[in-house]
Formats: C-alpha cells, sequence, structure tokens
C-alpha cells in the first residue's frame, strides 16, 4: 500500500515545524551559554561574533538545515539593539530565522574604552517566512 505524496504546501510546513523545534532547542541550549560567557566584544564584532556562533550551533545540531548567516543583514538600532538574519534550506523549503539582540556598553574606568556585552538574545522562525525551493 502507498501513501500520497506530500503537497508543497504540506512539506514547507513540515519543515517550518521542524525548524521551529530546533530554534526553541537553540534558545534554550546555545543562548542561555552566550549570555553567560559575558564576553566582551566592539560594537563592530557583536554582529559577527552572534552571526557566527549560531551558524556554528545550527551546522553542528543540523547539517541538512543548511543555515548560513547574512553578513549584510546585520542593523546596529539606536537603542543598543541589533537584528541579523539567518537564511537556511532543505529539499523542501527555504526559510529566514530572525535573531534580535540587546547588548550593554560598559566603559573601563581605566582605559576608557568601551566594550559591549550582550544583555539579551532571542532567534525566532516565523511562518511566514517559509515557502518552496
Amino acid at each position: 500500500m502507498m501513501t500520497d505524496p506530500l503537497s508543497a504546501k504540506e512539506l514547507v510546513e513540515k519543515t517550518y515545524m521542524y525548524v521551529d523545534r530546533v530554534v526553541k532547542e537553540c534558545r534554550k541550549n546555545l543562548l542561555p551559554q552566550i549570555l553567560s560567557q559575558k564576553k566582551p566584544l566592539k560594537e563592530s564584532e557583536i554582529g559577527a561574533y552572534l552571526g557566527r556562533t549560531l551558524e556554528e550551533w545550527f551546522a553542528k545540531r543540523d547539517k541538512l538545515l543548511n543555515i548560513r548567516w547574512q553578513q549584510q543583514s546585520v542593523k546596529l538600532g539606536s537603542k543598543n539593539d541589533i537584528h541579523l538574519t539567518l537564511e537556511g534550506r532543505n529539499r523542501d523549503a527555504v526559510f529566514t530565522l530572525n535573531c534580535d539582540a540587546e547588548y550593554l556598553p560598559i566603559t573601563d574606568p581605566q582605559t576608557g574604552e568601551k566594550k559591549f556585552y550582550l544583555k539579551s538574545v532571542n532567534i525566532t522562525a516565523e511562518r511566514s517566512n517559509f515557502r518552496r525551493p
């Protein structure tokens, strides 16, 4: 007995459901780890640090999702916030993930140099950002 193949819409929905679970796992496991490191960064390094860290985590977690950070997508906000985009694809869908973070600028009293620390990080998968390739 053969089963009917899934429609294009069902394949995209199935991919969204899976990616959403993986993103929740990332929020639960990786993001607290990033925040607990309290790594001092230069303002220009924040996007690259977040993008590379997320890309590496997803590559270890599931190579078939093929999630890549889009370097040109980094947007620094006016309120110590940053937004970046990751693009992904598998055989059934292409999609984008959004990462938003807040950072805290701290000036070293001895050197006067500003260092930036991540204060909060969130990554989301929205159903509307998933489509057929």
